[in-house]
């Protein structure tokens, strides 16, 4: 259903309170899994770092394979937070074209408006 479709009992007010408080849900969503994918790249960043002296090494001691485990799984975490943060950004996107659309349709001195 479009903004523009007529819901019985609904003004396009009430529309745009549902979509406003659903932008402000998806900025919300958006702005943990920011805070998230950062915490992981600086964990990333810091495992690295600690591995990369002992590269040259042929191999590996138990506590640096644990590491590489480790190194592995954040990197696979913050693949995933970059779908979510994906598709956070692409609902915000779809909001915000729905509240245009309802802006551009309703017009002042309407009601509803």
């Amino acid at each position: 259903m479009k903004p523009t479709d007529e819901k019985p009992g609904w003004s396009s007010t009430d529309e745009t309170l549902l979509l406003t408080r659903a932008r402000t849900a998806c900025f919300n969503e958006i702005t943990i899994l920011s805070c998230q994918s950062r915490e992981t790249s600086t964990k990333i960043q810091e495992l690295c770092k600690k591995l990369q002296p002992q590269s040259e090494l042929i191999f590996l001691m138990d506590e640096d394979a644990s590491d590489m485990v480790q190194l592995t799984k954040l990197k696979e975490e913050k693949s995933k937070i970059s779908v979510q943060l994906r598709k956070a950004y692409q609902k915000l996107g779809s909001i915000e074209k729905a509240l245009s659309e309802l802006q551009v349709t309703v017009q002042p001195g309407e009601p509803g408006s």
